[in-house]
This record gives structure tokens, C-alpha cells and sequence, in this order.
């Protein structure tokens, strides 16, 4: 029998299956949430990790950790670890990866089948989810993000990205979402882990993740279920870009192309500003206002010839 019927309650606090809004939820890492079990340990908000069911277990030992010092923005990223943990028998001792879901993770401690289920509730198409990653594999092993858009339960389209070797450092990752149907998804999955398997896991293997996002909807921002709006325009432009800072404090602008590559930043004032991208080649962008490190709005527009 699956390890949930105990947990479900547990797991649902802390990772909800329906989570309003459609951006990336806490995809910069910046904020995190006790474990009810153990509330001495936290996990990033919005998502689960194999640490709520170690808790229910016994387990004290963590495979995902706030990182402090090697983040690529802000004051957080999540560290993966793939790690040995020992569990009450008939388990036993298990190769464990760090793991990061959107969605809920469910164990059977007789098959050592691990699932996830449900996701973040979504009604548009998202094109491909970005972000940053750092790796440093134990031996031979493989890091993957797996983002999955699925319909009524059908998996509907599905992005990918897998690292083997040591990065040196952050780079930016593009998880194309490949779609099979026209459908709009009703849920999307993303799952990551910091090894391909428990069965090949090497403990050991790090993983960092920071700074992700969505590309292609076209409203990513938590601004409006706040009641703040922000003003972007115009959407196609060659020359200049107006955006609206809607707070009464200094913020930044990071612009990304859809490579996850960082292009532009620049410091907005408060009330209406210009940027200028005329440097810019023709295609889509992304553009993130952050307000000490907290992502105040995301969204997208076109540079043209």
C-alpha cells in the first residue's frame, strides 16, 4: 500500500495540488516553509520534496537544503543532494536523490515505487520552462528536469533537460515543452532530482537550482491577485520598452532571451520608465521586476526588426 494515506493530509498543506495563479510558484527559491513534522526543517514553498515523507519515517537527514551562499540571484537557491538514508524496516537503507516536485510525491515502501501526482493548475500553454542549475555528479550520474503538461490526466506534452557532468558553476536551462494535441493543459508537473534514479542513483551528487520561470503565458505575475498592476507596452517594439514600477522603491529589470540567457538589467524608479533595447536581437524576451530579490512581476514582449 502506498505511504499516503497517513501522509496526504501532511503533503497537501504543505504542497498543495491546486495552487492559484499561473506563474512558476517561489521559482527563485526565496522562500520556504517549516516541514509540520519536523518545523526545525523547511522546504521550498509551493513544492515538495522527498524530506516530508523521511520526516513521517524517522529520517532527520535532508536531500534538498537552503543554499545560502551559492545562488545565482537573490538570498536563496535549493540545493539537491543524493544522499543514503536509512529507514525504519522493511525498507531499510535507500540511494535517495534530492528531488524537487510540483505536484505531490507519493512512495510504495514494498515496490520502493516513487510517484508524483497531481501539479500547478494551469489554462494556458507554456512554452518551455527556464532557469538556472548547477551540477556536480558523484561518479557516473544524471541530473533531469522534467516538466510534463497534462489534460484530464493524459500527459499532453513534455519538456526535458539532463545534465552528466560538472557545470563549474550556474548555467541557464531551457525545458522546451514538446506538445502532442492542441489541448490547453489543466495541470503541469516539473520534477527534479539531482540523480536519473533510485536504482542508479550516486550519493553525493549535487544539484542547485535558482532563479525559474515560465515562458509564454501571458500573465505570469502574482501582481494581480494582489491588486497591483503593472504596465508593459509597447509588446512589439524595435527601440524602446515602457514599464511600469508600481512600487514606491527601487527595483530591477532582468530581461532574458528564451535561451534562459540574462541580457539586460537595469534599476527602474519608481512610476513609469524606458528601456532601451535597440541592442537587442529580433525575437521574444522575458522581463522580471525584483524588489530585493522577491519577483514582483514577470512577463513577456517581442523585439522586431
Amino acid at each position: 500500500m502506498k505511504l499516503t494515506l497517513r501522509l496526504v493530509c501532511i503533503l497537501m498543506v504543505l504542497a498543495p495540488v491546486t495552487l492559484l495563479g499561473q506563474a512558476l510558484p517561489n521559482g527563485d527559491m526565496e522562500s520556504w516553509s517549516p516541514i509540520i513534522i519536523s518545523p526545525t526543517d523547511s522546504i521550498p514553498t509551493g513544492w515538495d520534496t522527498p524530506d516530508v515523507i523521511a520526516s513521517a519515517l524517522g529520517i532527520t537527514d535532508r536531500v534538498v537544503e537552503r543554499e545560502t551562499s551559492d545562488v545565482q540571484s537573490g538570498s536563496f537557491a535549493a540545493r539537491l543532494t543524493t544522499k543514503e538514508l536509512t529507514a525504519p524496516p522493511p525498507i531499510g537503507t535507500l540511494t535517495i536523490p534530492g528531488t524537487l516536485a510540483l505536484g505531490i510525491i507519493v512512495f510504495d515502501p514494498l515496490t520502493l515505487e516513487v510517484a508524483v501526482i497531481g501539479g500547478l493548475a494551469m489554462t494556458e500553454r507554456p512554452e518551455a520552462m527556464l532557469g538556472f542549475y548547477s551540477y556536480e555528479p558523484a561518479g557516473v550520474d544524471t541530473a533531469t528536469i522534467l516538466v510534463r503538461a497534462l489534460f484530464e490526466g493524459d500527459t499532453i506534452g513534455l519538456g526535458a533537460v539532463q545534465s552528466t557532468s560538472s557545470t563549474g558553476g550556474y548555467e541557464s536551462f531551457t525545458a522546451t515543452i514538446n506538445y502532442t494535441t492542441a489541448d490547453i493543459p489543466d495541470t503541469i508537473q516539473v520534477v527534479i532530482t539531482s540523480s536519473s534514479g533510485i536504482e542508479s542513483a550516486s550519493a553525493g551528487s549535487v544539484l542547485l537550482v535558482d532563479n525559474m520561470m515560465f515562458s509564454g503565458l501571458s500573465s505570469v505575475d502574482g501582481l494581480a491577485e494582489a491588486g497591483i498592476k503593472t504596465t508593459l507596452y509597447p509588446n512589439r517594439t524595435s527601440d524602446f520598452l515602457n514599464v511600469e514600477n508600481p512600487l514606491n522603491t527601487l527595483v530591477l529589470a532582468d530581461i532574458y532571451n528564451l535561451n534562459g540567457q540574462r541580457v539586460s538589467v537595469q534599476q527602474l524608479e519608481s512610476g513609469l520608465n524606458q528601456i532601451n533595447v535597440q541592442d537587442l536581437s529580433a525575437g521574444m524576451y522575458l522581463i522580471r521586476l525584483t524588489d530585493k530579490g522577491n519577483v514582483i512581476y514577470s512577463g513577456k514582449f517581442r523585439v522586431t526588426e
